[in-house]
């Protein structure tokens, strides 16, 4: 089965997958935290439950990665730091012609194959920019820079100075 969605590549055997994907195309979202202060909803009652996770203190998730002993609160998060940080996997590899680059995960990849594409489908209307990019987020940011918002202080050297995304102020 193949997602009609535009630009979705989503592709499953599974008739129950598929029918559980088309919920990330939806705008529906029945499942609202009841945390206090949280306003937080979502289209699935998993992602709900993972959410909830946050609201807890309890790391019951314990790397045991050579007296590493990190913890966290949902298991997908250890595995993800048991390949990034120990295993050192990069599974996701570039099949572009004399591109041989690997990528921790699936969304690293996605975001690199932009390059080879050359489709910028999000455009810029502030002020008649008309800039165009590959990302959303690429967007939201440069958008940002339009209204100057800079939410990411430098406290080193107690310098004032604030930035637009955390990798700029890095």
């Amino acid at each position: 089965m193949i997602c009609v969605w535009p630009q979705c590549k989503y592709v499953t055997i599974y008739k129950h997958s598929f029918k559980r994907h088309l919920f990330v195309h939806s705008e529906v979202k029945n499942f609202k935290c009841d945390f206090k202060n949280c306003n937080q909803v979502f289209k699935l009652k998993s992602l709900l439950n993972s959410h909830k996770l946050i609201h807890s203190n309890e790391k019951k998730f314990i790397c045991d990665w050579n007296q590493c002993h990190m913890k966290f609160k949902q298991k997908s998060v250890l595995n993800q730091h048991k390949n990034d940080m120990h295993l050192k996997l990069k599974k996701f590899e570039c099949n572009y012609e004399g591109f041989h680059q690997k990528f921790k995960r699936k969304e690293g990849l996605k975001i690199h194959k932009f390059i080879h594409s050359e489709e910028k489908s999000y455009v810029c209307s502030y002020n008649g920019c008309n800039k165009t990019f590959f990302q959303n987020s690429t967007l939201k940011d440069h958008i940002k820079r339009h209204l100057s918002i800079k939410k990411f202080k430098c406290n080193y050297y107690e310098r004032e100075e604030k930035f637009v995304t955390s990798s700029n102020l890095k």
